[in-house]
């Protein structure tokens, strides 16, 4: 039924006088390579001479042997191939290796995968010298390679190679086969439904004054690609130079694969008092995926908020003195009020003078709660008192005293200071 057409209990006559008969079989084509022989028997039984009285005769041989030869021209020697698949990343890629035509035998090879773009056992399952079999009257075999689903957004796909060796049919001599295309090449799709474009934000960071914050550029997902952007600070109530070391259009760049990039900027200590924290801006500009094409992403808060604390160790709140003075009557006591350390606010107090053996109005100018002020970032003001030359000659030295009183740091909530001398 598949090689020849059966005969079964046929009747076949040698006419009187004759010595022969013909017992045709006919052997059917097909486009399987069959490299062995094929051979089926034909066996006569129930031999008799139909005389009136019917005999027996004697048999030397009643089994014949018919041997099938392959027609090479319709079923060669088959040769094998193997398709390109795409996939989206997760799923399986179902690589097909086809022969020309079937095979009497098993046809076995053995596949092995390698990396272009794809990177095995991130982006797919790879396979060593797996071994495959066509079996004998097929004409494919199914070669899976499982890619694998990631969050990295990844604009150009990737691909990889499933390549075909050894391939062999395994007659009783097994034998080489012809083959027209031994590697398959697999391109694994994005998947951005689980890889969609990232998009980028910056966080808020709050230090001491002479630290460096550490402020993180994230991106919701990774990319394939580098992503590159510029940052440039800003004054907010910190000065820069003064209070933080400024960036202008500074490059940075999140690796393909990360996820994130610090951003540090140096704040810088001083010893002036700042009761009220100081703030900036960090603000990113100009990003993009550097892919072939490159790409903008989109972005979500470009502006980092940055704080800067009071280290109160090295610039604690101020204390405040005012020193003795003498001078020559008729010449001007300039009197110096100090600071400790300089305030981020300005300093203001009153001014008294009060007689001692001096007399105000003869001996010197008085002052009566008269308004002073430390500007913010310096640590003295002058406080003129003018002297009063006369002709009356005057042995024994004249004193007044100078009395500070209510000494503020004008902040939006004014505060008194810590005083340790008040009185000139």
């Amino acid at each position: 039924g598949a090689d020849y057409t059966p005969q079964s209990s046929e009747s076949y006559t040698i006419l009187a006088g004759s010595i022969t008969v013909t017992i045709p079989v006919v052997t059917l084509g097909d486009t399987t390579y069959e490299p062995t022989n094929e051979v089926y028997t034909v066996t006569l039984s129930n031999v008799g001479i139909g005389s009136p009285t019917p005999e027996l005769i004697t048999t030397t041989d009643l089994v014949g042997n018919g041997t099938i030869l392959d027609d090479t021209t319709t079923s060669p020697a088959p040769t094998i191939s193997i398709d390109d698949i795409t996939v989206t990343e997760g799923d399986t890629a179902n690589f097909t290796a086809t022969l020309s035509n079937a095979s009497q035998y098993d046809v076995t090879f053995e596949v092995t995968t390698s990396d272009d773009t794809a990177a095995a056992g991130a982006d797919y399952t790879s396979q060593t010298s797996q071994t495959y079999t066509i079996p004998a009257g097929s004409t494919m075999v199914n070669i899976p390679v499982v890619t694998l689903g990631d969050t990295t957004y990844e604009p150009t796909n990737e691909t990889y190679t499933v390549t075909m060796s050894n391939v062999r049919i395994g007659s009783p001599t097994p034998e080489g086969i012809s083959t027209t295309d031994l590697v398959g090449a697999g391109t694994i799709l994005d998947d951005t439904t689980t890889s969609p474009v990232p998009t980028i934000i910056i966080d808020d960071i709050t230090v001491t004054e002479g630290s460096t914050a550490n402020f993180t550029a994230t991106l919701s997902n990774a990319a394939q690609y580098d992503v590159t952007f510029e940052m440039t600070t800003s004054d907010g109530t910190a000065e820069a130079g003064a209070d933080y070391t400024s960036q202008s259009i500074e490059s940075y760049t999140i690796l393909a694969g990360s996820t994130t990039v610090t951003i540090p900027v140096v704040t810088l200590a001083d010893t002036t008092y700042e009761p009220t924290s100081e703030t900036y801006t960090v603000t990113l500009s100009n990003v993009g995926i550097g892919s072939p094409t490159p790409e903008s992403i989109t972005t979500t808060d470009l502006i980092g908020d940055g704080t800067i604390l009071d280290d109160t160790t090295t610039s604690p709140a101020p204390t405040i003195s005012i020193d003795d003075i003498t001078v020559t009557e008729g010449d001007t006591a300039n009197f110096t009020a100090t600071l400790s350390n300089a305030a981020q606010y300005d300093v203001t107090f009153d001014v008294t003078t009060i007689d001692g053996t001096a007399e105000a109005g003869v001996d010197y100018t008085s002052q009566s709660s008269q308004s002073y002020t430390i500007l913010a970032g310096s640590t003295t003001v002058t406080i003129p008192v003018i002297t009063l030359g006369d002709t009356t000659y005057e042995p024994t030295n004249e004193v007044y005293t100078v009395t500070l009183s209510n000494v503020r740091i004008g902040l939006l909530t004014p505060e008194s200071i810590t005083t340790t001398d008040l009185v000139g």
